[in-house]
């Protein structure tokens, strides 16, 4: 016995992008009555076009809904000069209680001493630890060692001699005892990279003491 399937009346349904097309209508109408845009509105149309194209974008010439400027909160407005001073003053003041190792450095480029306070009281250790060498070459003349090797450059002297491997975020100041507009090219350069390379070298903060804010443009001194 062959069992019968009811036809089908496909006339008596409604397909689901008509059911879409009529809430997208609604929406529209419901959104010109008060002015204000719906969302429902823009997520049904966006889906609709998708049905359309077969693909997640809509058709070419398709409306799209903005979104509403009004919406997007504005950043408060600040002082930044009152900031920018507090920033300043809390920096400061954390600078202040950190401690300080003095590295100093002679007008021939050796490092010849480093102080650091031990119990309450400074401690002064003497030192004839080159920085920089004579080369055969005439257009360079003096050589910055620290540039071959950690160990040779100033901050990691200073943890050699201290015997310290991290120092904690603490300062070490790189002092020269000429002025650095007096120093040799290869001198000056050299201890300004030794302070930039203080932290990767002993996890302090290298300050050259001295050094220019900014320094003057094409400005050249040559080695002796």
């Amino acid at each position: 016995m062959t069992r019968q399937r009811r036809p089908v009346r496909y006339a008596e349904l409604t397909s689901l992008i008509d059911v879409m097309f009529i809430l997208l209508f609604a929406a529209t109408i419901h959104a010109s009555a008060t002015g204000e845009p719906s969302a429902p509105a823009a997520r049904i149309a966006a889906r609709g076009a998708s049905s359309h194209t077969g693909t997640g974008t809509a058709r070419p010439g398709a409306t799209r809904l903005a979104p509403d400027a009004s919406a997007i909160a504005a950043p408060r407005s600040r002082d930044f000069d009152a900031d920018r001073e507090r920033a300043l003053s809390e920096l400061a003041r954390g600078l202040t209680v950190r401690p300080v190792v003095v590295a100093r450095v002679s007008p021939e480029g050796a490092v010849v001493a480093i102080e650091h306070s031990v119990g309450g009281r400074v401690e002064h250790l003497s030192l004839a630890i080159p920085l920089v060498a004579r080369v055969s070459d005439p257009d360079i003349v003096l050589s910055y060692l620290g540039d071959r090797s950690r160990e040779l450059r100033v901050c990691g002297i200073v943890a050699m001699t201290l015997h310290r491997e991290r120092f904690n975020d603490e300062i070490i100041a790189i002092v020269p005892d000429i002025p650095i507009e007096q120093m040799t090219v290869a001198l000056a350069r050299g201890l300004a990279r030794d302070a930039e390379h203080c932290f990767a070298d002993a996890h302090a903060l290298g300050v050259l003491v001295g050094q220019p804010a900014v320094p003057p443009p094409h400005e050249e001194i040559r080695d002796e």
